[in-house]
């Protein structure tokens, strides 16, 4: 994929600031170690954007430095990441300069669950069937020290928020496998196929 445009505007107290296109700079690395099962991964990235007004006059910079890790597999995926700001102002007409820190750390956690569902009535041609449940849970974390408009004294602040996602449930398909019963590993053999691990239409 290849981006081939980019244009982001911040509007404070009736001013516009453009980011200027010539001077944005993003760079990123990555490792991945696959072990066939979970997926492991780390990287870091870097960026610079610069908001431009009045022809240059006032310019804000806004640098980033981030990091993440997390991993993948078939049960649960899991990443977290922490971006580090620096904000600097410059007004050149007014001959002043003020900067700024801000941390933002995000953390997504996706879990899977699988239990036996009995069917009632009895009447019906099976017992019951495998059931996933699939859930997502996502923290997000911030802290600022940012000088005031006026250039007088900080506003520094944090605040945490979460989001849970309500249980998405989905029915796997019924297995055929009639040879199988009493066997200690009847219920894995079960679940494994309505995962598609094999043909869950095979009678053997």
């Amino acid at each position: 994929m290849v981006l081939d445009s980019y244009t982001e505007t911040l509007k404070i107290n009736g001013k516009t600031y453009k980011v200027d296109k010539n001077d944005y700079q993003w760079n990123q690395s990555q490792i991945l170690y696959e072990t066939g099962l979970v997926d492991y991964y780390s990287g870091e990235w870097s960026a610079r954007k610069t908001y431009k007004l009045n022809k240059g006059a006032e310019i804000i910079t806004v640098y980033t430095m981030g990091e993440l890790v997390g991993y993948e597999s078939p049960w649960s995926d899991t990443q977290t990441q922490s971006l580090n700001y620096i904000i600097e102002y410059q007004d050149k007409l007014e001959d002043h300069s003020r900067e700024g820190t801000a941390t933002v750390e995000t953390s997504y956690n996706r879990t899977k669950d699988f239990n036996y569902q009995e069917n009632a009535p009895k009447q019906i041609p099976f017992h019951g069937g495998f059931q996933l449940s699939e859930k997502q849970d996502n923290v997000l974390k911030y802290r600022y020290d940012l000088a005031k408009e006026d250039g007088k004294g900080r506003n520094v602040g944090q605040k945490s928020t979460s989001i849970d996602t309500n249980p998405k449930n989905l029915r796997l398909p019924i297995p055929e496998i009639r040879d199988i019963r009493g066997l200690d590993s009847e219920w894995d053999i079960l679940l494994i196929a309505s995962m598609n691990g094999f043909p869950y239409t095979a009678k053997t």
